[in-house]
């Protein structure tokens, strides 16, 4: 993991990211964290989880600890020029 970059991971990069956290059966957390369609605005229902693991990433047990996060994006709206 120390080897991916920090920011921008593209696919070939998120597979290898896989890959590692699979064959080495590391810990992973999955959960959904909604947007407002079009806008940056977290929906009220996502809160609680991203509160929760905000405070889970701030422990100091997980200081020297690489956390990856990614996930889709959505793919409505009509594309711009």
């Amino acid at each position: 993991m120390r080897t991916l970059p920090t920011r921008g991971l593209r696919i070939e990069m998120k597979q290898k990211a896989h890959a590692i956290v699979t064959d080495n059966d590391l810990p992973r957390i999955d959960i959904e964290i909604n947007f407002a369609y079009d806008s940056a605005d977290i929906e009220r229902a996502s809160h609680a989880d991203l509160s929760a693991l905000g405070t889970a990433l701030s422990d100091p047990m997980l200081a020297h600890v690489r956390v990856a996060l990614n996930g889709p994006h959505g793919c409505r709206g009509q594309r711009r020029l």
